[in-house]
């Protein structure tokens, strides 16, 4: 059992206290030296022998002059040695001794300066002090302050701001991954990241789950909007996307994914078929709008599945509809409405958009919008909307001047994109910068699975990583953080009842963690670890700034409106039953 002996403190700091009194009379006893050989050079170099050799006996005859005036001196003076009172000799020389001491006095004065390098000769000892006690980075991952950072980023071409630090521009299109609890800092960062693009005028896809962006940023003037069910979205027309059968079944794909940790992914399949089979009628027979999609959608399982079978490209679709009093049929058609029900919400309009010209053509910023209370009506065609959008990037030739930003925050909340993989991996060349927010891995391991949540975390090289709440992220994120090794400084005291008191002092290697799981739980609000690619990592802090609300996060649709309905259900029966009246009229009269 170890005994804790009140006097350990005290002679630890006796020892420490004697050490830098050791230090500071070693400095200056070292300033001394170096006084008294400027003061000796000074003399050397300005007087000859004879000189020096009359001031020391002008000197000497002062002093006795004072209290023995008449003694006698002895003088070598022109070859011969003559006896001179020593008041008379100082009289005689009184002149000219008085000069050469007063400027010896001047020189000896402003020698004295050198003492003022007592300051920075200690503080350089301390320090060098301090480095011999301090870690000694090695290898590996490697934590460095926003000044530190700055400094090492000063040959770059910075853009968007990440607290206290910019990224660089060369990094924008090998991606980011953000991750964080919701409170921590995540929307503060990314309402940084779209007003440093607004700007700068660049085109960008923004992502909004919660409506902040919107509300925020969004100018009807320059901006577009899609959510079908927003009063102020484009109207997107799919068919104009669709060139070939591949796109269908492309397009299909996106809107209908394959179910994650499913034992049965065969009814999200069979109603990708079904659905394409619908679109290549459409196109075959050229009614390609959304009226005749949603009836066509809606038809008896016998009418669709005879639909089908005379349709080119069809028949696999048909197939899994073919017996209308199999469950299979009912689970296949009810798994391809969960997907496509909000087709029954879009408007036929001569103002189409197409995703393919805003990709070559287009500009400014395309705001994605969902809304909480439809979200789960809403998320598998705006997965489908940004899918697109990066089928239609990836397809372009190489640009390195071009930039096409995906701000996909809160990208959880999005269904499995079909090419998220593809969008991370080939876009770089064509100028695509994707920035992906979610709150814990295990919102993409439930969509994507844990070898392709690996591969698109992996894709991104910049990581911006605040605290978050969940222990299995935390420890990912402490694992991508990496490993540091370093050379930690030790130091001991060995005491005793003598004044002969030690302090040895070695290096030991230590590998370690940068960052455990818990230092990443724990990170306060605002507060967030930072890496860009071939850069020290570094934590940042972000300031929060108001912004002002000039846009409703969501505006519904007037039509969609329950009420609104009811009175244009009412406007038509009032409508019919005046057309009834007129001509009940019109037969009495004939009567």
């Amino acid at each position: 059992m170890s005994e804790n002996h009140n006097y350990t403190g005290f002679e630890a700091w006796l020892h420490n206290l004697k050490m830098s009194m050791r230090m500071m009379l070693f400095i200056l006893a070292a300033l001394a030296i170096v006084y008294v050989a400027v003061v000796v050079t000074y003399v050397y170099f300005s007087y000859d022998k004879d000189q020096l050799y009359y001031m020391y006996k002008w000197l000497l005859s002062g002093a006795l002059a004072k209290t023995f005036p008449n003694f006698t001196m002895h003088l070598n003076y022109d070859g011969k040695v003559i006896e001179v009172a020593a008041h008379n000799l100082f009289s005689v020389y009184y002149e000219q001794g008085m000069t050469d001491l007063l400027a010896l006095r001047s020189v000896a004065i402003k020698s004295l300066l050198v003492f003022l390098l007592f300051f920075p000769l200690h503080k350089f000892f301390s320090n060098k002090a301090k480095s011999q006690s301090k870690d000694e980075y090695a290898r590996g991952s490697q934590l460095s302050t926003p000044k530190e950072l700055r400094k090492q980023l000063r040959k770059e071409q910075l853009s968007l701001p990440f607290g206290e630090v910019k990224m660089p521009i060369k990094a924008e299109v090998k991606h980011c991954f953000i991750v964080g609890a919701t409170g921590k800092g995540k929307t503060v960062l990314t309402s940084s990241f779209i007003e440093e693009l607004r700007r700068r005028g660049e085109k960008a896809i923004i992502y909004d789950f919660k409506g902040d962006y919107v509300s925020r940023f969004f100018d009807p003037e320059r901006d577009l909007l899609f959510n079908p069910l927003d009063s102020r979205s484009i109207n997107w027309d799919i068919f104009s996307d669709m060139k070939t059968p591949m796109d269908i079944i492309s397009m299909t794909a996106s809107l209908i994914p394959e179910q994650a940790h499913t034992s049965q992914p065969f009814f999200n399949l069979a109603a990708r078929d079904v659905f394409t089979g619908v679109v290549s009628h459409l196109f075959q027979t050229n009614q390609k709008n959304y009226s005749t999609l949603w009836n066509t959608l809606t038809k008896s399982p016998e009418e669709l599945a005879e639909l089908l079978r005379n349709t080119k490209g069809g028949t696999a679709g048909a197939a899994h509809i073919a017996d209308p009093s199999n469950k299979q049929t009912g689970s296949v058609l009810s798994t391809m409405h969960l997907y496509s029900k909000i087709f029954e919400y879009f408007k036929d309009d001569n103002d189409s958009f197409s995703i393919e010209e805003w990709v070559k053509n287009g500009s400014g910023i395309l705001f994605i919008s969902n809304y909480d209370k439809l979200k789960e009506t809403l998320k598998p065609i705006l997965t489908m909307f940004i899918d697109t959008v990066a089928r239609n990037l990836i397809s372009m030739p190489d640009d390195p001047n071009n930039r096409l930003f995906f701000i996909l925050d809160e990208f959880g909340t999005l269904q499995k994109m079909q090419r998220i993989v593809e969008l991370l991996t080939l876009s770089r060349s064509k100028g695509g910068a994707v920035f992906l927010g979610i709150q814990d891995i295990g919102q993409i391991d439930n969509i994507y699975g844990k070898d392709l949540r690996n591969t698109i975390i992996n894709a991104c090289g910049t990581n911006a990583i605040f605290g978050v709440n969940d222990p299995d992220t935390a420890d990912f994120l402490s694992r991508k953080i990496g490993d540091t090794e370093y050379h930690k400084a030790l130091s001991g005291m060995t005491f005793g009842s003598s004044e002969r008191n030690s302090v040895n002092m070695h290096r030991q290697k230590v590998r370690e963690p940068l960052f455990i799981s818990s230092q990443i739980m724990q990170l306060p609000d605002l507060q967030c670890y930072v890496k860009f690619p071939n850069f020290a990592g570094c934590m940042t802090t972000l300031k929060p700034k108001s912004y002002s609300v000039n846009q409703e996060e969501f505006k519904m649709r007037p039509d969609l409106s329950l009420d609104n309905i009811f009175w244009e259900r009412q406007k038509i029966l009032d409508e019919l039953q005046i057309i009834k009246t007129d001509q009940n009229s019109s037969k009495l009269e004939k009567f």
